[in-house]
């Protein structure tokens, strides 16, 4: 058992952590923690999830001749791929409209 021992930024509180070794497991079995773990890094990130896609709502660039509002965003999936772990990441954009139905009849 390994214990791992460290201050808290905020509150300058003393916290003790044991790490127990209990199987180890093939990085093929750790494609939910890697998801997850994307997920939780995109949340911390302020981004705004639309489906299984992140986009961030605070770098919108406007196009006001338009009414459209384009969002930067990515798209993360790690899957298994010839026996080992692949990431893929990829950039996309969401265009949206500024203008709302009743505006648009």
């Amino acid at each position: 058992m390994t214990y791992l021992t460290s201050t808290h930024p905020a509150s300058d509180v003393t916290v003790t952590i044991s790490v127990q070794f209990k199987r180890q497991k093939r990085l093929g079995e750790c494609i939910h923690l890697y998801n997850v773990l994307f997920k939780r890094i995109m949340k911390e990130l302020q981004m705004s999830r639309h489906g299984r896609h992140h986009f961030n709502p605070k770098d919108a660039q406007v196009i006001p001749q338009y009414k459209l509002e384009v969002w930067p965003g990515c798209i993360t999936a790690v899957d298994e791929y010839e026996g080992g772990i692949q990431l893929c990441f990829d950039a996309s954009h969401r265009v949206l409209r500024k203008q709302s139905v009743k505006e648009f009849m």
